[in-house]
């Protein structure tokens, strides 16, 4: 997988994603595990929200849908509680910092009705 950041230029990502879809037969014999780069291989509902630029490249493959986008929409929700969960934890690390994240982000993804194991 591909990982970026939320504000990386969707037309970068969306380029990226159809380069990668579409050249797939020019690269899937170089090493064996080219073989997860496939796009009936992909697993469109993970465990980690899609770019908006890749999005957009696969809808207009016709792979995502709305069960796709309910489901990214769901992760989405799911960062943005994790990250205030994070700046509301504040202060220093300190011997118990690991401790205090651990009720802190379970605490905030139970309230939010997110399963805090991982989704």
């Amino acid at each position: 997988s591909l990982i970026t950041l939320p504000d990386t230029d969707p037309s970068l990502v969306g380029a990226l994603a159809g380069a990668i879809h579409l050249h797939y037969d020019d690269y899937k014999d170089a090493d064996p595990g080219a073989i997860g780069w496939a796009m009936d291989r992909q697993l469109l509902q993970w465990e980690v929200p899609y770019h908006r630029g890749a999005v957009t490249y696969l809808r207009s493959i016709g792979v995502w849908g709305d069960a796709e986008q309910a489901h990214n929409e769901r992760l989405l929700e799911r960062q943005r509680v994790l990250a205030q969960a994070w700046a509301k934890l504040g202060g220093a690390a300190d011997e118990r910092f690991a401790e205090r994240w651990s009720e802190a982000r379970t605490a905030a993804l139970t309230n939010a009705g997110f399963d805090p194991v991982w989704n």
